[in-house]
């Protein structure tokens, strides 16, 4: 049987991208070391003394741990193992570079669950490494209160089609690890979002001509989840920009940023509830309507350079009776969805 060894690198002890990682392998029949976070060149001595491997799956969630990432390829060409890389910290252009560099033909990389097991597979028969992805969206023109906004939030946007959206049953992968501290204000979790189906899905996202993929830089993770000020800052830009949209195409719908609500203080928040203070700044969930982020920028985007977070927003919605009669015909006396509204004084 095959072993294959991972772990999350140090100095990070952040594990929910290792761990989902991990159950899909099991899943699949392989055989785990599981070393679990901050593992060191050290750590995978000790292992290795112990039990060989054919594979080691490192996952690099932060940019501090991309020191000693370095070193655990090192250790790995030695030991003729090939490697396979995902996390927020890197990209295929990261990893491309590691391989010339370190001088590790058999260096991988992994975006996200979806390529997991044909990446394994290729790695595991030492194939060559897939080269970067050229996206398929396009530069679009803005308007002055648009491109002011961009430029003040250090944003991109890149038009797309309906095509390029990636609707699947699994874009809730990471959910079963969310920590307790996010789950707790996940509107998601909390009832606030219900999941639609992917019909549901469908026909929402196929409301609108037109499709844009919006990213900026990626915030830490102490900026994400903890720091408020500039979250607030991101937050109402995004809704000023919706805002924007919806005044040149009639309508517009921004989905939100993987990012904690930074509206209201921890402790006023009353998301657990199902409930929100301030519903009108509230956006929709890429997972509400099966979105796979990841591999919707990917399409739209290709495999960009650098750290990025994403949303997409949709515009210029179709008349309603084009949307029963031309694009869904057999969902004529079918609503898509609508956007909870609950609200709550305080």
């Amino acid at each position: 049987m095959v072993t294959i060894c991972l772990g999350t690198v140090a100095p990070s002890r952040y594990s929910i991208g290792k761990d989902v990682i991990a159950r899909q392998l099991r899943e699949e029949g392989y055989c785990l070391i599981d070393l679990g976070g901050n593992i060191t060149v050290q750590t995978l001595e000790e292992a290795f003394s112990r039990k060989t491997f054919s594979l080691l799956a490192l996952s690099c969630p932060e940019e501090e741990c991309l020191n000693e990432l370095n070193f655990l390829i090192s250790w790995a060409v030695k030991q003729s193992i090939p490697v396979l890389i995902g996390g927020r910290a890197v990209n295929v252009h990261d990893v491309a570079a590691l391989r010339s560099a370190l001088k590790a033909p058999f260096l991988y990389y992994s975006c996200n669950v979806t390529d997991l097991l044909p990446v394994v597979q290729k790695a595991l028969k030492l194939e060559p490494p897939a080269m970067p992805l050229h996206g398929k969206g396009k530069p679009f023109f803005l308007f002055e209160e648009e491109k002011a906004l961009a430029e003040e939030m250090g944003l991109w946007i890149l038009e797309g089609n309906r095509d390029h959206v990636v609707i699947h049953e699994r874009t809730r992968q990471w959910c079963g690890e969310c920590p307790g501290n996010i789950n707790r204000t996940c509107p998601m979790s909390s009832g606030y979002f219900v999941q639609r189906s992917i019909q549901e899905s469908r026909l929402f996202v196929e409301k609108f001509r037109r499709l844009f993929l919006i990213g900026l830089p990626v915030l830490k993770r102490e900026e994400r989840e903890v720091e408020r000020k500039g979250r607030i800052a991101i937050w109402l830009a995004m809704k000023k920009l919706e805002g924007a949209f919806s005044k040149r195409f009639s309508q517009a719908v921004m989905f939100k940023l993987p990012i904690q609500c930074p509206l209201c203080p921890p402790e006023d928040c009353i998301m657990p509830l199902a409930r929100c203070r301030r519903p009108q700044d509230q956006f929709p969930m890429h997972e509400e309507y099966n979105i796979d982020m990841m591999e919707t920028a990917r399409v739209i985007a290709g495999d960009r350079r650098s750290m990025e977070m994403y949303a997409l927003l949709l515009a210029d919605p179709f008349p309603k009776e084009k949307v029963n009669q031309d694009r869904c015909p057999e969902s004529k006396e079918r609503k898509a969805p609508e956007r909870p509204r609950d609200s709550c004084q305080g």
